[in-house]
């Protein structure tokens, strides 16, 4: 989508993404708020992805900490027993 715009280009219309506010956006002109949108949300689907990739590694990281726990204090609980039983 963006081959025929030079880089230096793209980069202006993202920082000026980054500053406005969705207000602003409706006081631009229609080409250059669609310009400014369509590179912002390329410009930002790899930071997109990588906090998808990290929330979902943290999210399976605590889930498999509690898992863990709960596991070692059943076994715990369970050798608990078995020592009383014998």
């Amino acid at each position: 989508i963006l081959s025929d715009v030079p880089p230096h280009r793209i980069a202006r219309l993202r920082r000026q993404g980054e500053r406005y506010f969705a207000g602003d956006l409706r006081d631009i002109s229609g080409d250059r708020r669609l310009a400014i949108v369509a590179v912002c949300a390329l410009e930002w689907r790899s930071a997109i992805a990588d906090a998808v990739v990290e929330t979902h590694d943290r999210i399976v990281g605590k889930t498999w900490r509690e898992a863990k726990r709960a596991c070692d204090a059943q076994a715990d609980d369970a050798k608990a027993a078995l020592k009383d039983t014998l």
